[in-house]
């Protein structure tokens, strides 16, 4: 069960614990130190949650002991109250000082009392300063608080991959994340993500030894396309060669030529996916050069065979649309032989 580390902090009585309460169903008890720790598990993740009291008299600097190493900082504001912009500002320092590349949640407390801050306020608050996730909640409702801890649990395992794939000085550290856990960098309605499940499934099929290798060669395709020092078109053609040498051992060992046709069609559906995915983050790749990736990473005879197809011809939306269809295994865009296995 992957594992992310959040960290509550706001001024006093903002409404925090309450909300950690709310969830978990236990009762907080504060101790000397004015930090609380305690563990919540939603959305197959295991939460680690210290609760930093407000009412600290050093809260601010103190807190920077239990930001380092957070994988999600979740701010409370009191909406019976007016706006602290000056308190926020001074968290917001050290959150960026001590957790910079933690993921940020403004959080509104007791929404069901008269309030001072109303949506739209709090909706100015986030785009003032940046804050890509918020969450209107009441702890005696129990309004937007499940939706929040499984935010928190969604940001933070994203947060957690996202700094393995990035940061390679703290690999060593880290647990060496699976595929499960790789797949929370891509967007779930992306055709990457639905290629990658449709290939992962197919490898099932495959002997264990196989399979294994092929789910081991997304994990690194993934990283590498994540990774600003790796070359993508390298990295994709790794993928690709990795994935024929274990359709090689498969066939070799017995596995019907029908399957390895199926896997080798959804081999590259990813490649092709996670070509344009390179595409659509890059100003600099024309559909031109795109069509030459392709052609280099998966083949002479497939390039050709998209090109002719009119793959590339069609704007980049349908271009998507196909290779979403051909990951859904709907149909194929690519003609047979697929993979060249001698």
């Amino acid at each position: 069960m992957p594992n992310v580390t959040a960290t509550f902090f706001g001024e006093p009585g903002s409404g925090k614990s309450a909300l950690i309460e709310r969830f978990t169903q236990r009762a907080i008890a504060e101790d000397s130190t004015g930090v609380v720790y305690n563990i919540a598990h939603a959305e197959n993740t295991k939460i680690q949650l210290w609760d930093l009291s407000g009412k600290h008299p050093a809260r601010i600097h103190y807190a920077k002991t239990y930001l380092k190493g957070c994988n999600v900082c979740v701010f409370t504001v009191d909406l019976t109250n007016p706006f602290n912009r000056e308190q926020f500002s001074a968290y917001l320092e050290v959150i960026k000082e001590s957790a910079p590349n933690a993921s940020l949640i403004l959080v509104g407390c007791k929404s069901d009392l008269p309030r001072k801050i109303d949506n739209a306020s709090f909706q100015g608050i986030m785009e003032e300063y940046g804050i890509p996730y918020g969450f209107i909640t009441s702890s005696a409702t129990g309004e937007g608080v499940n939706q929040l801890f499984s935010a928190i649990a969604k940001s933070g395992n994203y947060q957690k991959i996202n700094e393995y794939v990035t940061n390679p000085v703290r690999k060593p550290s880290l647990h060496e994340p699976e595929l499960a856990d790789m797949k929370v960098l891509i967007h779930p309605t992306s055709p990457l993500y639905n290629a990658i499940e449709n290939l992962e499934k197919l490898a099932a099929a495959l002997p264990l030894v196989q399979e294994r290798r092929i789910k081991e060669a997304i994990v690194e395709l993934i990283g590498g396309l994540r990774d600003p020092e790796k070359d993508k078109e390298v990295v994709i053609g790794t993928f690709v060669s990795i994935c024929g040498v274990a359709l090689q051992e498969a066939r070799d060992s017995g596995v019907s030529k029908m399957t390895i046709s199926q896997i080798s069609k959804a081999v590259l559906a990813v490649a092709a996916a996670s070509t344009i995915a390179m595409f659509i983050a890059s100003s600099v790749l024309s559909l031109g050069v795109v069509t030459l990736l392709i052609g280099g990473i998966v083949g002479t005879g497939v390039g050709i065979h998209l090109v002719k197809s009119g793959f590339f011809k069609t704007p980049l939306a349908c271009a998507i649309e196909q290779i979403q269809i051909a990951a859904n295994n709907q149909n194929t865009f690519i003609e047979e032989p697929l993979m060249e296995l001698s």
